[in-house]
């Protein structure tokens, strides 16, 4: 993990705070859902924060700028994949990524730029990656986090980001992790070449019926809809499972 983030040390001039705290400071950001004026107070209170950041009782520690500044930095030399794999790895090493199952869910995230307006199109200058949805009956403008959890660790395995106009579905055959015994997911999921790769890899199929207007759901396909209900309105909220990485973003 150190080697990854050699870059990020300064060469000159006053130390800064190690690159390996910070990392471990936006993991517990991610972990806890908290802001980086969160983060910040919380680093400066909190005794188990400080341990695990390597932080002694008398150090000062980071402020939310310098978080923010080195998140930004994590983002422009594009270490957090590296850092998201490296880090499952040593989780996958110490035998704490179950791989019973793995739970694919999408949920929508907000853009932190104002949308663009009607004059404009549908694309934003200052985030053009962001993309329009719909959330019910209301417009929504921002990105859409696909994520893979382990079942049982509640561990993220994978996670793509996309615009908010990229459907659940489309990300979704890339988050099956290969090595897992069942994958789950809801009936948005739900199509018989998904259903048969799952089956040639070996893999359980735990994947949601949809049902059809003219063909209504077989009486067996209700019972497994029953029993997977119950998994599935547990998956995602990312904000519950436990990343392994800080965003990029």
């Amino acid at each position: 993990m150190e080697r990854l983030l050699a870059p990020l040390r300064a060469p000159t001039g006053r130390p800064g705070y190690p690159p390996l705290a910070l990392f471990r400071a936006l993991l517990l950001a991610q972990w806890y859902q908290l802001s980086d004026p969160g983060l910040e107070e919380a680093l400066a209170d909190r005794l188990s924060f400080r341990r695990l950041c390597g932080f002694g009782l008398d150090d000062g520690t980071p402020d939310e700028t310098t978080l923010c500044r080195f998140r930004a930095a994590l983002a422009e030399r594009g270490l957090a994949k590296a850092l998201f794999a490296e880090l499952n790895r040593q989780l996958d090493a110490k035998g704490l990524v179950l791989k019973a199952g793995t739970l694919i869910d999408a949920t929508l995230v907000e853009a932190a730029v104002a949308r663009p307006p009607r004059s404009e199109g549908e694309v934003s200058t200052k985030d053009p990656e962001a993309g329009f949805t719909r959330r019910g009956q209301r417009s929504f403008f921002g990105f859409r986090a696909h994520v893979a959890v382990d079942l049982g660790s509640d561990l993220i395995r994978d996670a793509v980001l996309t615009g908010a106009d990229v459907g659940d579905s489309l990300a979704a055959d890339a988050l099956v992790q290969g090595n897992e015994a069942a994958v789950f997911m809801d009936k948005a999921y739900d199509s018989a070449a998904r259903r048969e790769a799952l089956a040639e890899a070996g893999i359980v199929d735990a994947i949601m019926h949809r049902g059809h207007a003219r063909r209504p759901l077989a009486a067996w396909r209700l019972w497994m809809n029953t029993t997977l209900a119950p998994r599935m309105n547990t998956t995602l909220a990312p904000s519950a499972a436990k990343s392994s990485a800080p965003s990029a973003r």
